[in-house]
Order: C-alpha cells, then sequence, then structure tokens
C-alpha cells in the first residue's frame, strides 16, 4: 500500500509567474543547449516580460516553468556529522566561504528562471534560509529534511502557492534482493496551484553508484512510478512532473522500472544532447523531468533547455556544481 506523510498544507500569496525564457544577461562562459537559446549563450528574444501579468482568461492554460539542478554538497559552517576532516564525507565552510557559495547557487536558480525548481544536495535548514534569503520572488519553500547529521536532502522553491507537501523518506518497500529498502533521499513531493490548475511535483535523488546498490537504485525507480499513477489516478486534472537527480541514464533498469509503472515522457529527449553530468570523460544524462499522461497537463514542445559551462575541451556543470541543470515548460489546464 502506498502511504506518502502529509506535512503540512498552506495558501501563500498569489504572485505573477515567471518568465518562460531566460531574462538575465547571461554569463560568455555559459552554454544553454535547448531551444531558447543558442549555444553561445546569446539571449533570445522570447517577447515575455519576467514581471508581466498574465492575460490569460478562464479556460486557457496556465503556462509553467520546472527546473531541476543538482546543487553538489551545500553545506553548512557547522560540523554536524562531528566528522569533517580529510578525506570525511562532510565539509564545513567557513563563514565567508559559505556565504559566497550561497551567492553561487542563487545566481544560478535567478538564471535558470523556473517558476518551480527542484534541488538536491543540500544539507539543512540553514542551507535553504540562506537561499531563500536571497530569492524573495520564490515564497513557496521547501525542505525533505532526511533527519540524520550531514543529509544531503531534496528541496523544492516555487514562485506559486503551495496547497500540500508529502514527503515519502519514512516509507519502505520491497528490495529487489529481498526485504525491504526505502528512498535513498526524502521523494519529496509538493502540491501548488496556479489559475485555479493543480500542480503536483517530486524531486527525486536515488542512490548513486558510490558504493553502488542497484537494487535500491531500482526500487525507487519502481516505487516512484507507482507513485505517479497513484497521483495521476487521485488527481486527472492535474498537471504531474517528476524530476531529479536519478543517477542513471535513458533505458537503464531503474528508469524503465519508472516508466513501466506509470504512463510518463521523459522531456529532455527532444534534446540532441541531453547530457547533465560527464563522468570518466563521458557525457550522460542522469538528471530528468518526466511528465505523467493526463489530459490536464502538457509539455511545451522544444522548450527544453540544459545550462552548463562551456570549457576548452567539452563542458562542466553549472553554478559551482558538478550536474548541469535542466528547464522545460509546460502547461496546466484549469
Amino acid at each position: 500500500m502506498l502511504d506518502g506523510k502529509r506535512l503540512r498544507r498552506g495558501h501563500p500569496a498569489i504572485r505573477p509567474m515567471a518568465a518562460l525564457f531566460v531574462a538575465a544577461l547571461l554569463a560568455p562562459a555559459c552554454s544553454f543547449w535547448g531551444n531558447t537559446t543558442d549555444t553561445s549563450g546569446t539571449e533570445s528574444d522570447s517577447g515575455s516580460d519576467s514581471e508581466g501579468s498574465s492575460t490569460a482568461t478562464v479556460g486557457d492554460p496556465e503556462h509553467i516553468s520546472i527546473a531541476t539542478f543538482n546543487v553538489r554538497l551545500f553545506f553548512d559552517t557547522k560540523c554536524n556529522s562531528g566528522k569533517c576532516s580529510g578525506d570525511d564525507f562532510e565539509v564545513v565552510a567557513s563563514a565567508s566561504g559559505f556565504e559566497a557559495r550561497a551567492d553561487e547557487i542563487a545566481a544560478a536558480i535567478r538564471t535558470i528562471d523556473a517558476d518551480i525548481i527542484l534541488l538536491q544536495e543540500i544539507e539543512n535548514q540553514p542551507c535553504i534560509d540562506a537561499l531563500a534569503s536571497r530569492l524573495p520572488s520564490y515564497d513557496s519553500v521547501h525542505l525533505g529534511e532526511q533527519g540524520y547529521p550531514a543529509s544531503l536532502d531534496t528541496a523544492i522553491f516555487s514562485t506559486l502557492p503551495t496547497l500540500e507537501v508529502v514527503s515519502h523518506q519514512d516509507e519502505e518497500f520491497p528490495h529487489p534482493e529481498g526485504g525491504t529498502t526505502s528512498f535513498t533521499r526524502d521523494l519529496l513531493e509538493v502540491h501548488f496551484e496556479v489559475g485555479g490548475a493543480r500542480v503536483i511535483v517530486f524531486d527525486a535523488h536515488f542512490r548513486s553508484k558510490v558504493f553502488d546498490d542497484p537494487g535500491r537504485r531500482l526500487a525507487e525507480g519502481q516505487r516512484a512510478g507507482e507513485w505517479l499513477a497513484l497521483r495521476a489516478q487521485e488527481h486527472p486534472d492535474a498537471l504531474i512532473v517528476l524530476g531529479g537527480d536519478l543517477n542513471d541514464t535513458p533505458g537503464s533498469a531503474p528508469l524503465l522500472a519508472l516508466e513501466g509503472a506509470a504512463t510518463v515522457s521523459r522531456v529532455a529527449a527532444e534534446l540532441d544532447d541531453d547530457s547533465t553530468y560527464v563522468y570518466g570523460g563521458n557525457s550522460q544524462a542522469i538528471d530528468h523531468l518526466y511528465l505523467v499522461t493526463t489530459d490536464a497537463g502538457e509539455h511545451l514542445e522544444n522548450s527544453s533547455v540544459i545550462f552548463r559551462i562551456l570549457k576548452n575541451s567539452g563542458w562542466s556543470g553549472f553554478g559551482g556544481s558538478d550536474h548541469a541543470a535542466l528547464r522545460s515548460n509546460f502547461a496546466a489546464h484549469p
């Protein structure tokens, strides 16, 4: 039986949606791979105004941009695990280093310019607070806290009012090799409202391949897909999107399990190059956005953009991370 933990409901003030296209000056080193910018990072003329108000009438679809970004090891200034030296996993930032890192991540989020952004590898509430103070336009902020020292958590920032928040961190489900397992990081589920339409997003960060447990990642894919299918059944009028660092590539067993459990489409498949991470010199797509197929929501064709930094011999991640960010546009039908 699927049983998520509902945390809270809220209705913050509705504010105008952010523009669907990049509205910031792009640094020369940036490359946004997709159809809203060219590969040199030149800004496109979308005709959109990020501060403009909507003129949509009742029944018109609401356009929403959703992004995923693994920010990479955003730790605070305290040694929460008690092991923060040498080759230990947790790294303690200096006060100035923490502020600089928060500035860097916040600048990246502003450049991505999504109405909803799914983040991974955020340590705790102080890290979230540091970002939120720099990003006042994101007035719906939620952390999927794992609850142990130096955990790397999921988080969701949005410009949209929150209806409901559901945590999946405490649930257990079958491991294919026997026994049970759980989500490596909280599968954070948040419901938003825009123009009378419900938008449901899931922020996922599956098991990494360091000290790998492929069976756990497979189980995570299966379970995440089951949640998508259930929410589509419960909310046939909702736009439903899952995104995050799934730590596996298209055609892998975990992604096939997710795709087999729910009727979904992987939106970045429309790109010629959808890679978001470089490992061993090879580019691969491990950060994804999946849309659940319903009559209430659709992906806007040719809207996917990948944010990365060009280097002499290739590219690296974005905003100080080793991951690129991925953003795409959707329509929700009230």
